[in-house]
């Protein structure tokens, strides 16, 4: 058993009444490697010291590539926030999943079974589960189900059928709704007004109709979109301006009765729940969940309470071999029972795990980059009173400008002395840093950020590009390469060879200079000398003077610089993308 290597621990003041606490088992330890990142905040420290929920891009929906999400680490600085973690999973777009309220307004409904953990207007927290129910009634009495609030329309049926669904959205999806072919839209002004409310009726008359989606959303009003027996209900009850609907939206809790939604000003969803009343519960198979979910190691996030009114944002680092090994759940919530948390909740996690303070990430994410997420639990507090410089005048970092490192590789960014004033982070998936010391450690090849903060500095935050390259290797077994030979499909005498290298670590080799030789055993040897770019990828075009692609290919890579040794790989037809 591992013995003679301590944990270690470092809590640092970033605002008023808020602290990073970070706990580091290093390789060796027991337990270890692990990292362990809480924001501890503290609402009845001072004024204004709070949580809130927060979309990415403020919006549900983005017609950028991520479909309205946002880096943790993008979010904090553009809003000025202390503190931030990813919050509630989602479906790779914009809308969260699970019942998401910010500053009171409901954003998207519960997801039945699912935990949730809410903040009050009267400052209290509330861990619950709640179900949903919804429906659109006409002034004939008629009602038709609504499925759902401010997400994607369903794909249509494997026939080939429309969807038979009927779903609400609000301003705070987008400026319209999604355009989506056989569906039918009716924008209506409603009373009460918005922000929606639960557990009443809401009257609507309509303002205007559509076909095919994409019907503005205006401040004020709410759209209703149908397809299949939805748009033929829409059509019927609410196809004219000047008609009445009736919206009802209900939430209960798990012994059936009715949740009142107007107490809630924040809420986020995840799952499963980890501990209530101070008892760690049973969480295998639980929320939708299945068993290896709760006992894979994975990269955690979860919110936690304190019987003294704390609130502990915790992320907990996996998938790294060496840095972090990453936990399960019931390891994930006996560790949160030792920090004092008698309530917690697990969130998204795995790649989409991030700690953020300042704008840097504080944590080490799983991913070679950090993931955008849907929803965020954000932290916002007074600054810490003014607090003198350790650097004063200082741009660089302490090490002398020096600004390259190598996968593996430590760079002190100050003295250990100065470490106690100061939070240090990074961006773009470099690494990661260690508070205690100060210390930037390198883990994976590419150019980001590092950094750090001055909690109530006039300058609080602070950046220098950085470079890691990968891994000094001196052999075969530090270097892993990965091939796909793709036919070009205008030419059947043309390939492209791309080419993917690693260290033994899985770390991307960034700006290697590699040569390759490709023997097919029919026509010459094709030769080509290739660099590798942030990604760690190199792609050559190789030809052959036959009609078709050899069966049989054997690719020899070699270093340039002799970082390590000539390889042998025979490219297998599995390798081969259509």
């Amino acid at each position: 058993m591992p013995t003679g290597i301590a944990p270690v621990y470092s809590a640092k003041p970033i605002a008023k009444g808020v602290r990073l606490l970070q706990m580091v088992l290093p390789q060796g330890a027991v337990g270890g490697p692990l990292i362990i990142t809480t924001i501890e905040v503290d609402p009845r420290a001072a004024k204004g010291v709070r949580v809130e929920a927060a979309l990415g891009g403020d919006l549900v929906w983005g017609t950028d590539p991520t479909l309205g999400r946002e880096n943790v680490s993008a979010l904090t600085f553009r809003t000025g926030a202390v503190a931030a973690i990813n919050a509630s999973f989602f479906p790779f777009a914009g809308n969260p999943i699970g019942l998401h309220v910010q500053h009171g307004e409901l954003v998207t409904e519960p997801a039945s079974g699912r935990a949730l953990f809410a903040v009050m207007k009267s400052g209290s927290t509330r861990f619950d589960a709640l179900t949903y129910e919804g429906s659109v009634r006409g002034t004939d009495d008629i009602s038709f189900p609504l499925d759902g609030l401010n997400r994607a329309p369903g794909k249509p049926e494997k026939n080939g059928a429309a969807k038979n669904e009927l779903l609400l959205y609000t301003p705070i999806f987008f400026r319209a709704t999604l355009p989506a072919k056989d569906r039918f839209e009716t924008a209506l002004r409603v009373s009460p007004a918005l922000p929606l409310a639960a557990g009443r009726d809401i009257t609507g008359t309509v303002t205007r109709t559509g076909e095919g989606g994409g019907l503005p959303l205006e401040m004020g009003a709410i759209v209703l979109s149908g397809s299949g027996t939805g748009a033929d209900f829409l059509r019927r009850t609410a196809g004219t301006v000047g008609a009445k609907v009736t919206v009802r939206l209900e939430m209960r809790t798990p012994s059936g009765r009715s949740f009142d939604l107007s107490g809630v000003r924040e809420a986020v969803t995840g799952g499963p729940q980890l501990i209530t009343d101070g008892k760690i519960l049973a969480v295998a198979g639980t929320e939708g969940f299945d068993n290896s979910f709760s006992t894979t190691l994975h990269p955690r996030s979860a919110v936690g309470t304190t019987p003294d009114g704390k609130i502990l944002l915790v992320t907990v680092d996996g998938r790294q071999k060496g840095v972090s090994r990453g936990i399960s759940l019931p390891e994930l919530a006996q560790r949160m029972q030792q920090m004092g948390c008698t309530h917690a909740l697990n969130l998204d996690g795995g790649g989409s795990t991030a700690s953020s303070v300042g704008g840097l990430i504080v944590n080490s994410p799983s991913g070679s980059v950090e993931r955008p997420v849907a929803s965020m639990l954000v932290v916002y507090a007074p600054p810490l009173d003014s607090r003198s410089d350790p650097f004063p005048g200082q741009r660089t970092l302490d090490a002398s400008s020096a600004r390259t490192v190598h996968v593996g590789e430590t760079l002190p960014l100050f003295s250990t002395a100065s470490a106690p004033a100061v939070v240090v982070g990074s961006r773009d998936g470099i690494g990661y840093v260690t508070q205690a010391d100060g210390q930037f450690h390198a883990t994976r090849a590419g150019r980001g950020v590092v950094g750090w903060v001055i909690p109530g500095s006039k300058t609080p935050v602070r950046t220098i590009p950085i470079t890691v390259l990968g891994a000094e290797t001196s052999g075969e077994e530090g270097f892993t390469p990965a091939l796909t030979l793709t036919p070009d499909p205008a030419d059947p005498y043309r390939a492209t060879l791309t080419l993917k290298v690693m260290n033994r670590d899985g770390a991307l080799l960034v700006g290697e200079r590699v040569n390759i030789s490709v023997e097919s055993g029919i026509g010459p040897v094709q030769t080509a000398s290739v660099t590798t770019d942030n990604s760690g990828m190199a792609r050559t075009v190789l030809t052959w003077n036959i009609g078709s692609l050899p069966p049989s290919r054997v690719v020899t890579i070699s270093s340039s610089g002799n970082r390590f040794t000539a390889k042998k790989i025979r490219a297998e037809p599995l390798l081969i993308r259509p």
